[in-house]
């Protein structure tokens, strides 16, 4: 099977700091890769890499393929005091890294 990384970040809207501690609830739109992951932002609002299964990068060498070439993944986070914020359709590669920006609306 191959596999990409989805790296996270977050942050307030109004600060450029990281924003420590907040909830990230991952699942999967792809029904190749049904699965979900449930993880906390650290002291610097940077998640641990996470590896998730996507297809062969052989698919996005060919244009005719019908085969979507990445999996997608819709991202919840959540923090006490901010606006929940959903990110759908983030796109993982294989051998890739994708970088999601959580940046946190307070209330």
């Amino acid at each position: 099977m191959s596999n990409g990384t989805l790296q996270v970040r977050s942050a307030s809207a109004r600060l450029s700091a990281g924003l420590p501690g907040v909830q990230v609830t991952l699942q999967s739109e792809d029904a190749r890769y049904p699965g979900s992951y449930a993880f906390v932002t650290g002291e610097d609002g940077n998640a641990a890499p996470l590896t998730l299964p996507a297809p062969d990068k052989s698919l996005s060498l060919a244009p005719d393929s019908a085969v979507q070439p990445y999996s997608t993944w819709t991202l919840l986070a959540e923090m006490e005091g901010y606006a929940p914020l959903t990110l759908t359709g983030v796109q993982v590669f294989d051998g890739q890294t994708t970088l999601a920006r959580l940046q946190m609306t307070p209330l």
